[in-house]
């Protein structure tokens, strides 16, 4: 029986990715330097903040610590959300909202870190639709690893095979699938399709996630 849904939060709730990236050349431009969309959605998406930031300094050669780095981009992505907030992926909050009218319990499990997300949940108005929100913050080890997902299976009182998580990056649904649960994938074109192809489905858009979800509720009660 499907009980719960578990959302990825960046590029799966809301399009976020060429914003992190206009972060990134922002800071990245007081060392004189500065990274394609195309680099950073080759080696960055779906990747931990704290990976990304030591995958920069390495590769610009910068005189700071990660921590410190981090620190700085978490400031200015917040900074970023406040003024001018992620926009939403077509159908995704509608999707959330549905899923949640139909009595399945949802999540949110991100590899972001905690204010981030937790703006994306004021700003939509999810906190009470929400039965855990995991993120980087809140775990020992981030994606690829499954420790978030394990945490929300474990605070929603639901096991792996009673739900189905939905990923956009190699990297989430590794995790996902490590943590023994079914992933679909949403396909962006910034993102090759066979770097998804771990996932047990692949879709183009949230509506066509929604009409297999239907079809899985429809067959698991």
């Amino acid at each position: 029986m499907l009980r719960a849904i578990l959302f990825d939060h960046d590029g799966t709730l809301v399009d976020s990715e060429a914003s992190h990236c206009k972060i990134w050349n922002a800071l990245l431009s007081g060392y004189g330097a500065s990274v394609s969309f195309a680099e950073f959605a080759r080696d960055c998406i779906g990747v931990p903040v704290d990976k990304t930031t030591g995958y920069f300094i390495e590769r610009f050669s910068l005189n700071i610590t990660v921590a410190e780095l981090v620190a700085i981009k978490e400031r200015a992505a917040l900074e970023y959300q406040q003024e001018k907030g992620f926009p939403a992926i077509v159908g995704a909050m509608e999707l959330l909202r549905e899923l949640h009218g139909m009595q399945l319990k949802v999540a949110i499990v991100s590899g972001a870190m905690r204010d981030s997300v937790l703006n994306t949940v004021a700003c939509n108005g999810l906190a009470s639709m929400l039965g855990a929100v995991v993120t980087a913050s809140d775990v020992a080890v981030n994606k690829p690893a499954p420790d978030g997902y394990l945490q929300a299976l474990d605070r929603l009182g639901v096991t792996a095979d009673e739900a189905v998580a939905i990923e956009d990056s190699a990297s989430g649904i590794a995790s996902a699938k490590a943590a023994g649960l079914t992933c679909l994938a949403i396909h962006h074109d910034y993102i090759s399709r066979s770097s998804l192809a771990s996932a047990d489905w692949v879709f183009n858009t949230h509506a066509e996630v929604r009409e297999h979800l239907l079809n899985l509720i429809g067959t698991r009660q």
